[in-house]
């Protein structure tokens, strides 16, 4: 029997339109990649149901920094216009400071090939206006349900279940986009098993009138217990966000000696907004799927993996796979199991490089043993003496650059100027040898996880 389920279209509610009974696909989640993969298969000509039950996203400690690359996916999807006009703000690059040396600019500009800027926009604004416009769109159809379950078979289209105010009705379809997020359901009824690393808690809020040292750029402090991520997200706001370590005594707002190394004004402003209770919290991990698609189900942004929220890829990889995935559908038409074969494979180096480059990242960044202070040392060092090192460094933090043989190469150079910095005889440590070897462990792992097939 015909259902009618209440709907969106062109950003207004609409009811008593039935909703068919089959979709070239059916997109699960109307969130960055849910919408953005969307509108870039409907833009392939498919016809296309996005299905969403509803954004809560207005307190949300979630990705707002679009790196060079995921820039260049919006515009090539045909976002990026509407994401200017919500209110979006450009970023060049990011700037690292630390409290006793001179600051480290690393620029999208310096890496080779690289889109020339990134941007930022608050999470719930480029929610809203990415499921606006995909709503717009033509060949999509928004509506407003929650999935109770997705089947596959050997042979024949998928079958996608859907439940709306007490009604079921069931689409078949011969693509089925997982946009779910992290906790995917419809990744678990693939059958795609994932790894999952252990979970710590971030805390963040938005700071009104607030400037930064290097305006344009997004900031990552060091010299506190964990590196301090902040960036401006509109023209008159910033986002601040720390990570809480293991023995934090409060778990409700920064510790103090991470306000320590911010600039007096930010670090005051951020004592005022925790103390009014506009504090946000959210406990992040790491996830890695063993695969992205499986039969007609292809997983996308969060679903098919993410990092440690230092690296600031995720929104990035949001869009990047919408692209890929319209582009593996576009190359063989009518045959998506062809197609999915096709994105899996093609998403697997850069999603690989980018599941060992998080890590690596985080405790190069911040781990307070005395080995990874001395390779910190070693790159912050390696940053300002050497432009094609920073260049390098840029093309993998933005995701332009996938090759995780890039990846070893570069973290071989890091750690040959922390042996350096070792062997300084004004600043070595007393315990030089004992680091040494150390770190020494530490590279010969790094290589063999990196180099690993």
């Amino acid at each position: 029997m015909d259902k009618r389920i209440a709907f969106v279209q062109g950003g207004e509610p609409k009811r008593g339109v039935t909703m068919k009974a089959r979709h070239d696909a059916v997109v699960i989640g109307g969130s960055f990649a849910g919408a953005a993969s969307a509108v870039a298969l409907a833009r392939e000509g498919l016809d296309v149901l996005l299905l969403e039950p509803g954004l809560a996203d207005a307190r949300r400690l979630a990705g707002e920094l679009i790196q060079a690359p995921g820039v260049e996916a919006l515009a090539g999807i045909g976002l990026l216009d509407a994401v200017w006009a919500a209110g979006a703000v450009a970023s060049c690059g990011f700037a690292i400071v630390t409290p006793d040396s001179e600051p480290v600019v690393l620029s999208y500009a310096e890496s080779e090939g690289c889109h020339p800027n990134g941007l930022a926009i608050e999470h719930a604004t480029l929610a809203r206006v990415l499921l606006d416009t995909a709503a717009a769109t033509a060949n999509v159809t928004l509506v407003r349900g929650r999935v109770t379950s997705v089947r596959q078979s050997s042979h024949g289209p998928a079958q996608v279940t859907i439940s709306e105010g007490g009604s079921e009705r069931t689409i078949d379809t011969d693509l089925v986009v997982a946009a779910d997020g992290r906790m995917s359901k419809t990744r678990e009824s693939a059958g795609i098993s994932v790894k999952r690393s252990e979970g710590f808690r971030m805390l963040g809020c938005k700071l009104d009138g607030e400037h930064l040292p290097f305006e344009g750029f997004g900031h990552v402090f060091l010299g506190g217990r964990r590196p301090i991520l902040c960036y401006r997200v509109a023209a008159d706001s910033l986002r601040i966000m720390f990570e809480l370590t293991d023995d934090a005594a409060d778990k409700k707002q920064p510790c103090e000696a991470d306000l320590d190394v911010l600039p007096a004004r930010i670090a005051t402003a951020v004592r005022r907004e925790f103390a009014a209770g506009r504090g946000i919290s959210a406990m992040v991990f790491g996830l890695s799927p063993e695969r992205a698609a499986a039969g007609r189900v292809a997983l996308v942004g969060d679903s098919g993996g993410c990092v440690h929220p230092i690296t600031a890829t995720g929104v990035s990889f949001c869009f990047k796979d919408a692209a890929l995935l319209a582009r593996c559908v576009a190359r063989s038409p009518g045959d998506v199991p062809r197609a999915l074969l096709a994105y899996n494979e093609e998403r697997a180096r850069p999603m690989l490089t980018r599941v060992l480059l998080g890590p690596l990242l985080a405790e190069a960044l911040g781990d307070p043993a005395p080995e990874m202070k001395a390779l910190r040392d070693g790159l912050l060092l390696y940053w300002r003496r050497d432009r094609s090192g920073r260049a390098a460094s840029m093309g993998l933090l933005s995701t332009h650059e996938p090759s995780k043989l890039v990846l070893a190469r570069e973290y071989a150079k890091v750690a040959a100027y922390a042996f350096l910095g070792l062997v300084d005889a004004e600043k070595a440590p007393p315990d030089r040898v004992k680091i040494a070897l150390a770190l020494g462990k530490r590279a010969v792992k790094v290589a063999r996880d990196v180099l690993a097939p």
